[in-house]
């Protein structure tokens, strides 16, 4: 089996946020809506010399996702696809795709996307979509997920209705009459299957006062992006939930009963 060396000589990355191996891509192969603004990799890259340089379009990104072959993932439990950048932006790029998750069947690729979206995301890719639907998201090990955000939320019916599961993010910036701040854009609607984000909801205080969420999570969780089943994950910021005193009362409230129990 290959070791952990030869999977980063290969194109792979640690997240120990995560608990699991990455392949990112760089900058120049996303498809942005307005929201990407509001990008975590964005402020990283305001934040780190390093996640720049590998952000920028050849950068380390770029040149790890050239590399990449089926043979980095063998004997992997689980894998993300693109944590930074866009892994299915062309039809090569799924057929590339296709090709890792067949010749790995006992791994889950997880694949988030916005590949789907065209203009900005104001319109949805009918033809990729169907193509991606057939090749890629019908494999057994394969976990698709549109990424949704407020300039394409309007969308969720018709993904719904095509079986695509969803991750929601709501950025800062927001269409205008955007009606669904502060939740999320299919709560209540016929179809949704909503589901907490583990890693962005179970908020707690670390020892340096922050707070965060679990480290790791994403390695074991079963539900939300590793169902077979469709599914609506809804993922919470973390700097805004530390910000936020409601939030943060809660947390207090909750460690508090637990102390007296």
């Amino acid at each position: 089996m290959i070791n952990k060396i030869d999977r980063l000589r290969g194109g792979l990355v640690y997240s120990k946020a995560l608990g699991m191996f990455n392949l990112n891509r760089g900058g120049g192969s996303c498809r942005r809506t307005p929201a990407c603004a509001d990008c975590y990799v964005n402020r990283s890259c305001q934040a780190y010399k390093l996640t720049k340089k590998a952000w920028t379009p050849g950068g380390t990104d770029d040149k790890n996702w050239s590399k990449a072959s089926s043979e980095v993932f063998e004997g992997l439990g689980r894998v993300r696809i693109a944590s930074r950048g866009e892994a299915l932006r062309t039809k090569a790029d799924v057929d590339r795709v296709v090709a890792w998750v067949k010749d790995n069947p006992d791994t889950l690729f997880w694949i988030p996307t916005r590949a789907i979206y065209k203009n900005r995301g104001k319109d949805l890719d009918q033809g990729h979509m169907e193509y991606i639907e057939y090749h890629l998201a019908s494999l057994p090990n394969a976990r698709v997920l549109a990424s949704l955000d407020p300039f394409t939320a309007h969308h969720w019916p018709m993904l719904e209705k095509r079986m695509w599961s969803t991750m929601f993010y709501e950025s800062k910036n927001m269409p205008k009459g955007y009606k669904f701040k502060g939740t999320h854009p299919a709560k209540g609607q016929d179809g949704a299957k909503i589901h907490f984000c583990t890693k962005t909801w179970d908020l707690y205080f670390a020892d340096n006062g922050r707070v965060v969420g679990p480290k790791g999570s994403c390695a074991t969780c079963e539900n939300g992006c590793f169902e077979l089943s469709r599914v609506d994950v809804w993922l919470r910021n973390h700097a805004r939930a530390a910000k936020n005193s409601a939030v943060t009362d809660k947390i207090r409230a909750m460690e508090s009963l637990d102390t007296e129990a």
